[in-house]
Formats: C-alpha cells, structure tokens, sequence
C-alpha cells in the first residue's frame, strides 16, 4: 500500500516526518535518550548515514531490537515507501548509532528475502501490532543489522 509521495497526502507526510523527526531528534539527543527514547514501549535509537546523493549526514530515528551486540531495525517508513536512509545504506553502509548517550560508528548489513522475513519474525515480537502492520502493507521490509564497529 504504497503511496505517491507527490500526492497531497504524501507531501503530508514527508512533512510531518521531516518536522518530527528534527523534534525527535533534538529531545532525543537533550536528553540522552530519556524522551524519545522509546515508542510505546519498544526502543528508540538514533541512526545516521550518509546521503547518497548530496553527502550530507542524515539522522533519523528508529525503533530497534538488540541482538548480540547489534541492532534489528526494520526498513518499513510505516509502510509508504523505501526509506531514504535505506537507499543510503545501499550505497554506503558506514554509520552512526545512539542508543541513549552512547554513540558509536557501526556497519550496516541488509537482508531481503527470506533471510529478511526470518529477521521481521523476530523484530514482530517487539510489539503486538507488528504483525497485522506487515500484513496490512502486503509486502516485505527489509531488515538491517548496525554492528558497532
């Protein structure tokens, strides 16, 4: 259920993702992680790449689970589209994590597929709504693992 990020209500919520995002952010990193470090009750943590296109450092944040020292993040944008951070890490998987205060270089690895639906089984655990919000979107989000380096 993809939706046209030059429609209006794409262009709504570019909007409200660029402004909460920065709001996000700035809470996040205020506070070392105290606001806005958790959505409903699953994990926070800031990642920030590499923009592919203009070079610049873009940070957003995403809800994580940990996994032996790493990090599961999903790459679903709720569902509209590939997210720009995903796009990045194709091109240039060196990044930056916070997970609180901490703050660390980590590599990116990308999984679709099946070892992509194997990851989403486990990120589903997180919260009790995953599973109905991949099945509402009909498609596959591919999964990245942050490796501290």
């Amino acid at each position: 259920m993809a939706v046209d990020k030059g429609s209006v209500k794409g262009r709504v919520i570019l909007f409200f993702k660029k402004t909460g995002g920065a709001v996000h952010r700035s809470m996040y990193r205020w506070s070392g992680g105290r606001m806005g470090g958790d959505v409903r009750g699953v994990p926070v943590l800031l990642l920030t790449t590499t923009g592919r296109k203009s070079g610049e450092k873009r940070t957003v944040p995403l809800v994580y689970d940990t996994r032996n020292g790493s990090y599961l993040v999903a790459s679903s944008n709720a569902g509209h589209w590939e997210p720009a951070w995903l796009l990045n890490l194709r091109d240039d998987p060196n990044v930056i994590v916070e997970v609180g205060s901490n703050r660390f270089e980590a590599t990116a690895e990308i999984f679709d597929g099946e070892r992509g639906r194997e990851l989403w089984a486990e990120y589903e655990l997180l919260h009790p709504s995953y599973p109905a919000y991949r099945e509402s979107r009909g498609t596959d989000f591919p999964m990245v693992i942050l490796t501290p380096d």
